[in-house]
């Protein structure tokens, strides 16, 4: 936070990042929100949580964020929270390769283009006039988290492939 409090593309800190979310209180998360706002007051909080309620961390956050939430979340959630903002903080975790247009379970090659999913996905968020945005996960591939066992050693949720190259659903 003491880094970064000057840069302009900072517009909020986020804690945690999914694992955790779940486990951790209001109290926990009050801690963390106290040394955000000690060193730089002038932005709120979020996270990337699953969900929200009493004595969950959602208490103490000035912005809920949701990861990979279906709409009813963000309808409840504004139900119970008309005054609270809202953001999709990761979502769209669709899988993709470059060059190849369809798919082949069977020999676990995945189409180019996932323009369904993305449309999907963003829509969730998107269509509602409450929810201030989101966050696509992810921009370029990387490795961990592969889409299939062995021998695939990378994701492939990114627009854009480990060697650099757009796929198709950048455009």
């Amino acid at each position: 936070v003491k880094r970064d409090r000057h840069h302009p593309s900072v517009m909020c800190w986020s804690f945690p990042n999914e694992a955790g979310c779940e486990s951790q209180n209001a109290a926990v998360g009050a801690i963390f929100g106290a040394v955000s706002k000690e060193e730089d007051a002038t932005r709120p909080v979020t996270g990337n949580t699953f969900d929200y309620g009493p004595g969950k961390l959602s208490e103490v956050l000035d912005v809920q964020g949701f990861s990979h939430r279906g709409g009813n979340v963000f309808d409840n959630f504004h139900r119970d929270h008309p005054d609270r903002s809202v953001i999709g903080s990761e979502c769209c975790s669709c899988t993709t390769q470059r060059g190849e247009d369809v798919a082949n379970g069977g020999e676990k090659i995945l189409a180019n283009f996932n323009g369904a999913c993305l449309q999907g996905q963003t829509g969730v968020e998107m269509s509602r006039k409450f929810v201030s945005g989101l966050l696509v996960w992810t921009l370029f591939d990387y490795y961990g988290e592969p889409a299939f066992a062995w021998p695939h050693r990378s994701s492939s949720f990114g627009a854009i492939d480990l060697a650099g190259f757009a796929k198709a659903g950048a455009f």
